[in-house]
């Protein structure tokens, strides 16, 4: 199995890092032109403030972006940093374990910490970037052992049945979040989709093509994000029943 990533977590980040970058900037240029003093330090600030984190997150992606390639046949598993192009392999039993750890942020993530024996090295994967980490989940549970803490500590028996119970408790309750979110963006797309409607009633010449356009994109997107919706449903629901049968 392979890990896959979320290439729309990380074109919507620099997207929204690069705006609030790039607008500073051009004030910082307009501030200039006017030689306003204060108005311009402040700006110069702000342009500092926000290019640094624009930096820190390529530097991040750069050096944490983590690929998880696994044959179980040979009984190797191989993490790849793919813009380091460096590549660590290992057999099963080289590995002490792995252990849980909660990211949290706008939406709480979930992060898997595999430890290996000969080297001590650490890598981390999080559902923030990667698409079936649930999946790596139940093959990591499977293959090698739960593990608890940044010394990697054996668990005992009702530790291990505490972490599972908590994995998910999280797994549910981040998709209840996400859900809400989502709730949210499609309210927002269908007060949109309306005022583009109202528009198109009296546009004219090459307008109604755009906004005939924008209406496409609008639909889709919320037919994807509904889809979405129904998906995390299951999940919930599943979740549910899970816990119910406990």
């Amino acid at each position: 199995m392979k890990t896959r990533f979320r290439f729309a977590t990380f074109v919507f980040t620099l997207l929204m890092l690069g705006f609030f970058s790039v607008v500073p900037w051009i004030g910082l240029v307009e501030m200039g032109m006017k030689r306003q003093g204060h108005q311009s330090s402040v700006t110069i600030g702000l342009s500092v403030v926000f290019l640094v984190i624009l930096v820190a997150a390529l530097v991040a992606i750069v050096w944490l972006t983590l690929r998880i390639t696994i044959d179980p046949d040979r009984k190797t598993i191989t993490f790849i940093y793919p813009f380091r192009h460096q590549s660590f392999t290992y057999d099963f039993n080289e590995l002490i374990g792995f252990r849980y750890k909660y990211l949290n942020g706008k939406v709480n993530y979930k992060s898997l910490k595999f430890r290996t024996r000969s080297d001590l090295r650490t890598f981390s994967v999080s559902d923030f970037e990667t698409v079936n980490l649930r999946a790596l989940e139940t093959f990591a549970l499977q293959h090698f052992e739960l593990r608890g803490g940044k010394e990697f500590r054996q668990l005992t028996a009702q530790e291990k049945k505490d972490q599972l119970r908590e994995s998910q408790y999280f797994d549910q309750e981040q998709a209840k979040e996400i859900r809400f979110y989502l709730i949210v963006y499609l309210v927002l797309l269908a007060l949109i989709l309306v005022e583009v409607i109202r528009k198109l009633l009296v546009a004219e010449g090459t307008k109604v093509y755009v906004l005939c356009l924008s209406g496409f994109v609008i639909i889709i997107t919320a037919y994807l994000t509904a889809n979405r919706l129904a998906k995390l449903r299951k999940v919930i629901q599943s979740n549910k029943k899970e816990n119910n049968t406990r």
